[in-house]
């Protein structure tokens, strides 16, 4: 128990080591219900009365109320209430807008309506002898199909797949359950790919879309009365593809003011992957130092290294959706003197042939 903080506490001695206290309540209210003891302290020792329980009379006290409500046209539907005293017993009387419905019932109670047509609003009275109380109003509102939903964004594209968001609109006052999403290559075209997502989150991932492809989507959603409307078309493209071939015949020219890199131009496999270019050069040293470089052409001059290190380089081509595959890596030792470093140019000098037969 708590101690009573009171300033109406009244000790009238008797003897040396009698007392007699009083305690005084004023204003007594329900939370002042309860069992009441007093406590002695004498030499350390405890001593405690025999407890006695006080009882708060009053008008009757609500412990569940009926509760607000949204629900289907006219499906049934139980509220529930529940008073106590003291003084017992407490009945129960109904309220649906300003009409009683049925008699007294004792507490607890729990009303049965068959359904509603319109939003309706309920209540509950307890009596005893001490008087009444009121409850909370509880109103009972009607779900409806949900609205549609709006802010439809595509978020992320590539060449297959397609991130889509969207913003529900009113759930008509039941938990939105799914929506589905609809993709077509032409709105109105009998073949539409239709995917259902449980919610939320309000995302979907459109996979397996054939790249560099107009399609339009449009999305609804449903609670359990049924689905929304289905929000407008949005339109959107999927991207191509990368490139899918790796420059080859990657060389290196070592020059007195630095080193020239030099690969084959990567021709398109197909109309997918669109211009090709520019070209992106990968580097790194023993050293750690690294870098890029992007370059239009099928040729860059090399700064910022350190000869005295062995170099690593490869390069791939880009388009507008990325880079394709690295080609193979060529190695420039520190070690190799001025001139061409890696694969040699597929021709053959006229020189040596001529002075052979001049000497010969």
């Amino acid at each position: 128990g708590a101690v009573v903080q009171s300033v109406d506490q009244v000790y009238i001695p008797v003897s040396e080591q009698h007392w007699i206290g009083f305690l005084s309540l004023k204003s007594v209210e329900r939370s002042d219900a309860g069992r009441y003891w007093c406590q002695v302290e004498d030499g350390g020792e405890t001593e405690t009365s025999q407890p006695v329980w006080l009882t708060v009379e009053g008008v009757p006290f609500f412990t569940v109320e009926p509760k607000d409500l949204a629900v289907p046209p006219n499906a049934p539907f139980q509220l529930s209430c529940e008073a106590v005293g003291p003084p017992e017993p407490v009945t129960i009387v109904w309220w649906r807008g300003g009409t009683k419905v049925g008699g007294p019932a004792p507490s607890p109670s729990v009303l049965n309506v068959t359904g509603v047509t319109q939003s309706t609003v309920f209540s509950c009275e307890a009596h005893n002898l001490k008087g009444l109380a009121s409850s909370r109003p509880a109103t009972v509102r009607l779900q409806a199909l949900p609205a549609a939903p709006f802010n439809i964004t595509v978020t992320k594209l590539s060449s297959s797949n397609a991130s889509v968001a969207w913003t529900p609109g009113a759930d008509g006052l039941a938990l939105l359950q799914s929506c589905t999403v609809q993709v077509t290559q032409a709105p109105g075209d009998w073949e539409v790919l239709a995917v259902v997502v449980p919610v939320p989150p309000f995302t979907c991932l459109l996979r397996d879309l054939a790249p560099a492809t107009n399609y339009s989507l449009r999305v609804r959603c449903a609670n359990a009365l049924g689905p929304s409307p289905y929000a407008d078309w949005v339109p959107f493209r999927t991207k191509g593809l990368a490139p899918a071939s790796a420059p080859q015949n990657l060389h290196a020219i070592r020059t007195d003011s630095g080193l020239i890199l030099e690969w084959e131009e990567v021709i398109p496999e197909g109309p997918l992957e669109g211009p090709l270019g520019p070209y992106k050069l990968s580097w790194v040293q023993d050293n750690g130092t690294q870098g890029e470089l992007t370059v239009e052409g099928t040729r860059a001059n090399l700064t910022g290294w350190d000869p005295q290190k062995d170099l690593t380089v490869r390069v791939c081509v880009s388009n507008a959706v990325g880079c394709g595959p690295w080609s193979q890596p060529l190695v420039v030792s520190s070690h190799d003197h001025a001139g061409q470093q890696g694969p040699p140019h597929s021709r053959t000098s006229w020189v040596p042939v001529v002075l052979g037969v001049l000497t010969a």
